[in-house]
């Protein structure tokens, strides 16, 4: 099954009817645990229907090669950030940077299907709010310095990206034998496995959002998006 098809499928487009239905409606409480419970039945269906194909590995090693390259740039931007900011205020105040990477807001112009419909899901799913941990952290864990340095375990790009060990590879939830010498990132196991993101959804993505927030004694100074 292709993507169009999967798009199609009518599980699919009776949920995401429900899903933008309820959306206009505003974000209530009743509307927001409707929109909650269809995007998880979304992702498990798409999950379903997923072809476990060499096109479909294309695709993915390929958006696991641009989150990877997005990871890396927003790490080395954070931490440059970080440093030049403690040259600055040095034993001024309390200081932390924090670097968060989320998905392109803009729907992806290389999908295969290019409707109102698909355009307005993508907002829901990127910028709706309903996954918490994805509005608050974005594709991975948010990276953060203080004075002391790195304020987490992962203390390099690679433990941040999950690839400490070079044989790394989070493919939870995928075919194995498909899957087994792919080497994905932290970053698309959380989008995939945690989130509501399915594959029909993520490898299609080629833009990426960057959140940076200063804070000095516990206050925003600066956040540049």
């Amino acid at each position: 099954m292709n993507t169009k098809e999967a798009f199609e499928d009518p599980r699919i487009v009776m949920l995401e009817e429900i899903i933008l239905d309820e959306y206009e409606h505003g974000k209530q409480v009743e509307e927001e645990s409707i929109i909650k419970n269809a995007l998880h039945h979304r992702w498990m269906i798409l999950r379903e229907l997923m072809q476990y194909d060499e096109e479909s590995k294309r695709l993915l090693s390929d958006f696991n090669d641009r989150i990877k390259a997005a990871a890396t740039a927003l790490f080395n931007k954070t931490k440059a950030i970080y440093e030049g900011m403690m040259k600055l205020y040095d034993g001024i105040g309390d200081l932390e940077v924090e670097g968060k990477l989320k998905l392109g807001y803009t729907y992806p112009t290389a999908h295969p299907v290019q409707t109102e419909r698909a355009e307005t899901m993508w907002e829901v799913m990127t910028q709706g709010g309903y996954d918490r941990i994805y509005s608050t952290d974005g594709c991975s864990w948010s990276l953060k310095w203080d004075q002391n340095g790195i304020m987490s375990a992962h203390e390099s790009l690679e433990a941040w990206l999950g690839m400490a060990d070079e044989n790394g590879n989070w493919n939870e939830g995928l075919d194995y034998e498909w899957s087994k010498d792919m080497h994905l990132v932290y970053p698309f196991h959380n989008l995939y496995d945690n989130r509501h993101f399915s594959l029909y959804d993520l490898v299609y993505v080629n833009e990426f959002e960057f959140e940076i927030c200063i804070r000095l004694d516990g206050n925003l100074y600066f956040c540049q998006e």
